[in-house]
């Protein structure tokens, strides 16, 4: 346990990210006069930081606190509706690392809802899966899809009409981090 937590104090990295999310509202179950088809994807952004914290030379997690823009845009009768949706988002990411310069990460994510809305709940919570390129010690860029879980609307009516059923964000995350912490030259003894 000793060695583990040298370990991962010597290599840890931590820092600032950011970049751009494409996000949607998914209808995971019916809605009457409603169907995903009357949903489109919008662009959005994301930013915050991140400490990444190695358990051995392969595995690790990662841990990011992000300002998230998510929504969908809606059209109906002619009109399009934009709705930004701002989280405060926490994923809780484990990575295996297969060479120097991958990860590949799994893990959930939790989501608190900072922005008012008629219909979306104020709490998120899915499942990232995504991998990371180490450009140089200091910049990585990831790629990662969240599912959300499904929830059921927190109003019945609104401008989308009866919205009895139930929803998922599904967000596809681009970023870029840097490293703000130095490499620690230490070498750890197999003990």
């Amino acid at each position: 346990m000793f060695g583990v937590t040298i370990y991962s104090f010597a290599q840890l990295r931590g820092g600032v990210k950011g970049g751009f999310n494409y996000s949607d509202l998914i209808l995971t179950s019916a809605i009457d006069s409603l169907d995903n088809s009357n949903f489109r994807s919008k662009a959005g952004y994301n930013f915050g930081c991140f400490v990444n914290v190695p358990f051995s030379e392969n595995l690790g997690m990662q841990v990011d606190i992000l300002l998230s823009n998510k929504g969908y845009r809606k059209e109906s009768d002619g009109a399009t509706y934009n709705e930004s949706l701002n989280y405060i988002n926490w994923p809780v990411m484990f990575y295996y690392r297969p060479t120097q310069k991958l990860d590949i990460e799994i893990g959930p994510e939790f989501g608190l809802l900072i922005t008012a809305d008629d219909i979306i709940k104020s709490f998120d919570l899915g499942i990232d899966v995504g991998v990371r390129y180490y450009i140089s010690e200091l910049l990585d860029v990831a790629l990662r899809y969240n599912m959300g879980l499904p929830f059921g609307f927190k109003s019945q009516k609104s401008y989308l009409g009866d919205i009895s059923g139930t929803y998922a964000n599904s967000t596809f995350q681009l970023t870029v981090g840097f490293n703000l912490f130095r490499k620690k030259s230490v070498e750890i003894s197999g003990e």
